[in-house]
Order: C-alpha cells, then sequence, then structure tokens
C-alpha cells in the first residue's frame, strides 16, 4: 500500500496503473492518496471497544504505580469479565474464564505505552511509607538536624549506610507496566526468604 500510495503521488504512475499493478483496489486507494491517512477503512473495533480498552491500559499503569501490577493472566480475566458483565459479544474462553493469547498481544501492540517488565517485590510496611508526605516529613527532620549539628559545612561529618538483599527466592513474575519506568514494584506479603545481604557506607565527601 504504501509503495503504490507513493507512486501515485511522485506522478510515477496514475491511479489506475497503480491499482492494477499493486493490485490494490482504486477506491481504497483513492482514499489513502487524497483522504485522511490516519482512517484505516478495514481497521475493526476491538472487542471491548477501543474507550473501554484505553481505560483498561490507564488502570493497568495506576494499578502498577501502586505496586500492584498486572499479570499477564490478571489482564486476560479482566478483559473476559468485563464482556461478560456488560453481554459484549466475544470468542474469549469460557472454560477458563479468561481472553485469548491473541487478544492479549493485540491489545500490547494497541497500546505500545505498556510492556512486560519483571517486578521487584516490596513489603505491604515498606510499601505504606513510599508517598510523598511521609518523605517530605523526613527531609524536613534532616535539614532541621542538618542545621542544628551545622552539618552543612561538614560534608566529611555526613555518613549515609544503606543496606540491601539478594532474594535466592520468591522472585515476583512479569507484569504489565508502563513503558520506560525505572522501578516496577510488585507488593508481596513479606520479603522473607534466604538472601545475601550488602551493606554499603559512603560519607558525603566528593574525593
Amino acid at each position: 500500500m504504501r509503495f503504490a500510495v507513493q507512486s501515485v503521488r511522485s506522478g510515477t504512475l496514475n491511479l489506475f496503473r497503480a491499482s492494477k499493478e499493486f493490485g490494490i483496489p482504486r477506491n481504497t486507494l483513492r482514499a489513502r492518496v487524497y483522504g485522511d491517512e490516519s482512517k484505516k477503512p478495514y481497521q475493526k473495533e476491538s472487542i471491548l471497544g477501543n474507550n473501554n480498552e484505553q481505560l483498561l491500559a490507564e488502570r493497568i499503569i495506576h494499578f502498577q504505580k501502586l505496586g500492584f501490577g498486572l499479570t499477564i493472566r490478571d489482564v486476560r480475566q479482566m478483559a473476559f469479565q468485563f464482556a461478560k458483565r456488560n453481554s459484549i459479544d466475544n470468542k474469549f474462553n469460557e472454560e477458563n474464564s479468561s481472553a485469548g493469547r491473541d487478544w492479549f498481544l493485540a491489545f500490547m501492540r494497541r497500546h505500545p505505552q505498556l510492556s512486560l517488565r519483571q517486578a521487584q517485590g516490596i513489603s505491604y510496611a515498606r510499601a505504606e511509607c513510599m508517598n510523598k508526605p511521609m518523605v517530605h516529613a523526613f527531609f524536613d527532620l534532616y535539614e532541621k538536624e542538618a542545621d542544628t549539628l551545622s552539618l552543612r559545612c561538614s560534608p566529611q561529618s555526613i555518613y549515609n549506610a544503606d543496606e540491601t538483599g539478594l532474594q535466592l527466592h520468591l522472585r515476583p513474575g512479569k507484569v504489565i507496566a508502563e513503558k520506560g519506568v525505572k522501578s516496577v514494584l510488585q507488593v508481596t506479603n513479606s520479603e522473607r526468604g534466604e538472601a545475601v545481604t550488602v551493606l554499603a557506607c559512603c560519607s558525603a565527601v566528593v574525593t
């Protein structure tokens, strides 16, 4: 189609010759050459409806940002439940109560802002602390203490330490997330399990 359109627009071929040579109906080719290229006459609307699919994509991103990323199975089951509750004609799998794999792959192609990512486990208790008010309160307290102890002019007296555990098992699976985000978290019941702990410590002095 693209080469046929280019041939007509460049004047290499007229509409009739291009239609015959590339095997494209003349009316279809005329619409692509002279009409709105954003329109796709033969593209069917998705089973759930384009607006509903957009809302589903936004909900997936919302859950992922809260630390409750949805898996492929979750998304397929949500699509099935939505279609059933709204009496939408579909060919989803009634036995598994799930939309098909082909539908999911097409859904991901229609929404390139989504991608399949490996989630990083985080406990519910820690997830509760990851919010703006608590982070701002921490830095307000930190600045107050830094002024009280005159640490702003003594970076060599400021040390920071942090530890991280390398989990040997119980790793979360892949979830659907917004494309481009650096951190994809998945809330778990706990962060227990055999792990190797790494502790790093450094001062604020740049050497």
